[in-house]
């Protein structure tokens, strides 16, 4: 990435909320390819991963590389629900 340490740290909240966008972008892109019919299997795993954020908000035991993907697919659920 760029030449200093924290790089990702320093920036994380730009970096999730690109991540987050892209996924939403994905999500609501291809709602003519794909009809959910169980929207309530996306609502717990919603749960699941306002959870998994508060914990790491909390604690911070995720390092912000591991957060992007995981920030991905909460734009995938967010964007598809």
């Amino acid at each position: 990435m760029a030449s200093y340490p924290n790089y990702l740290e320093e920036n994380a909240y730009v970096i999730l909320s690109l991540s987050y966008q892209i996924g939403v972008f994905f999500s609501r892109s291809s709602l003519t390819l794909f009809k959910i019919k169980k929207v309530w299997i996306m609502t717990y795993l919603q749960i699941i991963n306002f959870f998994i954020f508060l914990s790491v908000a909390i604690s911070k035991w995720m390092p912000t590389e591991f957060q992007i993907p995981i920030m991905f697919f909460v734009g995938l659920m967010g964007g598809a629900s």
